[in-house]
């Protein structure tokens, strides 16, 4: 185990002073076109099994889910 140094805090507690909006959660979107989207209600089934999510495990992190949607 290395103990870290005073450059490794500082990027540390900087990191931790960010605003959440520079780094939002992901968001549904349907994409509609070269670089467009447009938003969606939910995940899809197969966009939370492409990111190795199941449903429970969406739930518990209240992640939206759109079962009816097909995923692209």
């Amino acid at each position: 185990m290395t103990t870290w140094s005073k450059s490794d805090w500082k990027r540390f507690y900087e990191a931790a002073r960010r605003p959440w909006r520079h780094r939002r959660p992901p968001r549904p979107v349907y994409p509609t076109g070269l670089n467009r989207v447009l938003p969606a209600q939910g995940f899809s089934l197969s966009e939370l099994d492409d990111a190795g999510v199941n449903l429970e495990l969406a739930e518990r992190l209240g992640l939206p889910v759109d079962a009816g949607r097909i995923g692209t």
